[in-house]
């Protein structure tokens, strides 16, 4: 069953990853994430009114007859859900790292393979920002 009183050990991780940890050094700290609501309208523009119906009654016959509770239809369908996401957050990874020579990520521990795989994967040359917003 879920848990319902599972609270964040930690608030605005980023922001006081060097608080928290008590380091001695300066450590290039951000939060890289597409916005929601690009998020949103390319989802929306990817599905139609069909395909989204029917992850929905995926989703609910994977939680509700299998009791398969780590059915995430996000990750199942990580082309149109996760991959452009991915690719922002390691653009702006990269460009970050560019400017200092430590930096930390930190980021949904669902996009971790995700997030591994594209790093390995980056073009060479630099890409901007809005390009990966379309």
């Amino acid at each position: 069953m879920i848990d319902v009183d599972i609270k964040p050990d930690s608030l605005m991780t980023p922001l006081l990853y060097a608080y928290n940890n008590s380091l001695d050094s300066n450590v290039q700290t951000y939060i890289g994430d597409m916005p929601m609501l690009t998020q949103r309208y390319r989802y929306a523009n990817a599905l139609t009114v069909q395909q989204t119906k029917a992850m929905f009654e995926e989703a609910l016959t994977e939680w509700g007859d299998h009791a398969n509770f780590n059915f995430n239809p996000m990750v199942k369908y990580s082309d149109v859900f996760i991959a452009p996401r991915v690719k922002y957050i390691c653009e702006v990874m990269r460009q970050m790292a560019s400017t200092s020579t430590t930096s930390v990520a930190v980021v949904e521990s669902h996009l971790v393979p995700f997030v591994e795989t594209e790093w390995r994967q980056l073009p060479l040359k630099l890409r901007s920002l809005e390009s990966l917003l379309k």
